[in-house]
């Protein structure tokens, strides 16, 4: 064999692979074209049935008749928001008309100290009051529990909008201050304190918390400097509920005046 043979069989090689080239989709006939159309104006329909509904719903609540002077609370408002809409759809967050402007109040003090964390409100009171299921108080329309403030593993407040399914009542903070993924937010928490007092919606009577949370509120406020008068007061309101009633390792049971 030449050098020039070799050469060229060097060159030369195996022959390489052919990519056939992609097949076409086969086009979609006339009677295929129109069912996935007549599916998407299905599905469109749903969703506005849906968005119809729940504002529908939302307005009859707001609306519903109740005791003279109270009223639905909002499903978001000025930085106060429901967890969960589910319990909100079944009535169960109605109270004194003054309740809620006192927590849309906190909830701007809140907000203008530290943007982006909210006040998330959970069971208030049954339309005309009385008998509460899962609750010994809540007859009123002056109590509502309000959920900690928390921190989420990447800094941001906790919760940050309304819930749809999830319930504030899941988010219990053990003694190291961690209820899951979630850091309690002594600081925030305490803001969201310092706004009840200064709103002058309707007064305070007391606020139900557990004793190692009463600790980490007391202790924020002074960390925080706040005037004494103020950390008075939170002493004076913040208190346990008794070893009877439920835990409040998830939330503020807040108790405003009847007056």
């Amino acid at each position: 064999m030449t050098a020039e043979t070799e050469l060229n069989e060097v060159r030369g090689g195996a022959e390489p692979d052919i990519v056939p080239p992609p097949r076409a989709l086969p086009a979609m006939s006339p009677k295929a074209r129109r069912a996935v159309r007549i599916s998407a104006l299905i599905g469109l329909i749903v969703v506005l049935v849906t968005v119809i509904g729940l504002a529908g719903a939302w307005a009859s609540r707001a609306y519903a008749p109740t005791r003279r002077g109270w009223t639905c609370f909002p499903v978001s408002r000025g930085g106060l928001m429901c967890q969960n809409i589910v319990s909100w759809y079944h009535g169960r967050s109605y109270g004194r008309t003054e309740c809620v402007e006192a927590l849309v109040a906190a909830a701007g003090h809140l907000r203008g100290r530290m943007p982006g964390a909210k006040v998330a409100y959970m069971d208030a009171s049954d339309a005309n009051g009385g008998r509460f299921l899962k609750h010994r108080s809540h007859r009123d329309g002056v109590d509502v529990d309000v959920q900690y403030i928390g921190r989420t593993g990447i800094g941001e407040p906790y919760p940050a909008s309304p819930a749809i399914f999830a319930s504030g009542y899941r988010q219990k903070y053990d003694r190291s201050g961690h209820a899951e993924d979630i850091t309690f937010d002594p600081g925030a928490n305490w803001l969201f304190l310092e706004g009840l007092h200064e709103q002058k919606a309707l007064r305070v009577e007391a606020i139900f918390v557990e004793p190692y949370i009463r600790e980490w509120l007391l202790r924020a406020g002074k960390e925080m400097n706040a005037p004494r008068e103020l950390r008075q007061w939170a002493s004076s309101v913040l208190t346990y509920a008794g070893a009877g009633a439920g835990d409040h390792k998830d939330h503020f049971h807040v108790r405003f005046a009847k007056e």
